[in-house]
């Protein structure tokens, strides 16, 4: 085994008004036992103080570029990756922290066991109940729980030999990401080490956003499966990844929930989710 800091980690951080969080966020990385990383701080203009607490940080493994286009946090994560030097990369959101010895965990886990991709415990979940390595993608979707990039670290030679990327200009940019990723990846669970994802609810216009996209990010990860060398049963159980992962909060719309039954053909467990969030909502009201 190598040295514990003799790869680099390349850290992706997507800024834009992020003034109420960022300090902390950065801090919690900065903080890392990991000590070999370069941290990749991508700043969109802001309305608020994102930049002037950006240049009141310094440390010379942090690097800013400027992402000038309004293609979302997708953009900028590519815009990351494709600046990054790091023989390993993750991602953080601006508003969320990392307990400090994450990078470490996860990167040893990775390196003794050769595996292309480490995942480690979200807080809030606290669902991962041992260490374990998945090869077969059936396995790997069967223990994945959301779509999202920031509780992972991925070698960046498997990202650039798949030319592996985050959607642009919609949200839900991560699960294409995460389901190619997964495909071609050899993963390992990291349970004793945690991501803190800080979520403060949904605005409605942020929500309306989020819902006009769902059926554009599902068909993207919908076409890959497709395309990808599998059998019928894992992708059946890509499908409801599909769902849980995008369409779950807006199941009971019907722009929504008729578009994924075309596009997937009259599943029957669409049927039974979209029915029973009825019947939670009904019992809510009461």
């Amino acid at each position: 085994m190598k040295h514990p800091y003799t790869d680099l980690i390349s850290v992706i951080i997507p800024v834009y008004n992020s003034a109420d969080t960022l300090r902390r966020c950065i801090d919690s990385v900065l903080a890392q036992t990991y000590k070999n990383l370069e941290i990749i701080i991508v700043y969109k203009e802001s309305d608020d103080e994102s930049w002037d607490i950006l240049k009141s940080i310094k440390d010379s493994r942090i690097k800013i570029i400027k992402q000038i286009d309004n293609l979302g946090p997708g953009r900028a994560r590519n815009m990351g990756m494709d600046c990054a030097t790091g023989t390993w990369i993750g991602f953080v959101e601006a508003d969320d922290t990392i307990d400090a010895d994450f990078y470490e965990k996860l990167f040893n886990a990775a390196n003794v066991n050769n595996c292309d991709i480490a995942l480690g415990q979200i807080k809030q979940g606290n669902w991962l109940k041992k260490s374990a390595i998945y090869s077969t993608y059936h396995d790997k979707l069967s223990i994945l729980k959301n779509g999202a990039a920031f509780d992972k670290l991925f070698k960046s030679q498997l990202i650039k030999t798949y030319h592996i990327r985050f959607m642009e200009g919609v949200r839900w940019e991560d699960n294409l990401f995460i389901f190619r990723a997964l495909y071609y990846g050899k993963l390992i669970t990291v349970p004793d080490t945690y991501y803190s994802y800080e979520t403060f609810g949904w605005t409605p216009e942020y929500a309306n956003k989020l819902k006009q996209d769902v059926l554009p990010a599902c068909d993207a990860v919908w076409t890959f499966i497709k395309s990808a060398q599998m059998t019928t049963r894992t992708k059946n159980l890509a499908k409801r990844k599909i769902v849980e992962s995008i369409a779950k909060p807006f199941i009971t719309d019907k722009y929504i929930y008729r578009g994924l039954m075309k596009m997937f053909g009259n599943p029957l467990f669409l049927w039974v989710m979209h029915y029973k969030k009825i019947l939670k909502q009904k019992k809510d009201k009461k």
